[in-house]
């Protein structure tokens, strides 16, 4: 299974990556992040097809941040990117 994680940059500095990936180390769960692939294309077409490639998307929206957001209503309406 994989799972693809949108969350605000900065929380990147407080653990959240280690977090999940201490929570699903012992299982076949692969755990899809935007920034760790690089593509020869728009940003917005490489997130759309990650979260395409995925079995299901986490969105933290905790912050209401913008990024995240646009993200979310991507995956949730289908728009082409």
């Amino acid at each position: 299974m994989k799972i693809f994680i949108a969350y605000p940059y900065c929380f990147n500095e407080g653990g959240y990556r280690e977090a999940f990936a201490n929570e699903f180390r012992d299982s076949e769960i692969a755990l899809l992040y935007a920034d760790e692939r690089l593509e020869n294309n728009h940003v917005l077409a490489k997130i759309r097809g990650m979260m395409e490639e995925a079995d299901t998307c986490l969105f933290d929206i905790s912050r209401n941040n913008p990024n995240v957001m646009l993200d979310k209503q991507s995956k949730r309406s289908g728009l082409p990117t």
